[in-house]
Order: C-alpha cells, then structure tokens, then sequence
C-alpha cells in the first residue's frame, strides 16, 4: 500500500505545488534539502477476519507529519490532504483504496535533534485507509 500512497500523493497536483516531490516514509529530510515535507508512518495495522478467516480487507492508520517553514505552510499541506482525501475511493496500481477516514489532528513541535527543526512548524493528523490487494 505504501509506494501506491506515495504515488497518489506525488501526483496530486496541489501536494505537488506545495511539496514537489518532499514525501518521506518514517525519516525527516536534511533541513536544507526542503522548505515544506511529509513525512508518513504506519501507526496501527489490521486485518478483516469472519469466519473462515482473513478476509483480504486491510485497515492501515498512517500518520501524516506536515513540516513548513511557518504554521501556515504546515496548516496549508494539511488542508490539501484533506481535499485529495475527502471522497476518495479507487484502485490505485495493485491497491484498491475502499475508504479513507480522518481520525484526528494535532500541532507539532519541532524537533531539536533535526537541524534547522526549531525554525520549522508542524501539523499531524491522521488517516485510516481501508484497502484490498488487486488481483493480478
């Protein structure tokens, strides 16, 4: 699921204009390397089950770390997501999205072990995806 998310939010035209390609999987960039990021990390997995067991349904809650130079910027990324989730519903590469649901947001503060972190600001919130393998 994770390099089709990755995609999806690459492509998106208004995360693209914010970000350009600054989306990262469980890792902070250098402070140099970008004015806005995300970074993205698995908070809760989970599986469907009944009765004759795993139902191929997945549920994953991803955590959605918005990084700016101001509270604006971070708050601006954040309402992009939003757009580009809100409804949405697809396959995506081998992934068919059922469902995707906020579950709550939060600021952040920056982290002093980050280079340049405390000049930074931050908005996270986040996402449960429910989604099934596409059959190929």
């Amino acid at each position: 699921m994770e390099p089709e998310l990755t995609a999806l939010l690459l492509a998106d035209p208004a995360l693209s204009a914010l970000l350009g390609d600054a989306v990262h999987w469980g890792i902070q960039p250098e402070a140099e390397n970008a004015d806005r990021y995300l970074t993205l990390q698995i908070a809760d997995q989970g599986e469907g089950h009944h009765s004759q067991g795993f139902d191929g349904v997945h549920r994953s809650l991803v955590q959605f770390d918005t990084w700016g130079s101001d509270t604006a910027g971070a708050l601006a990324v954040r309402d992009a997501l939003r757009a580009l989730f809100k409804d949405f519903l697809g396959v995506r590469g081998a992934v068919d999205f059922r469902g995707v649901f906020p579950q709550g947001g939060r600021m952040l503060r920056p982290s002093a072990s980050v280079k340049g972190a405390a000049k930074r600001r931050g908005y996270s919130v986040d996402y449960e995806f429910v989604w099934k393998e596409v059959n190929t």
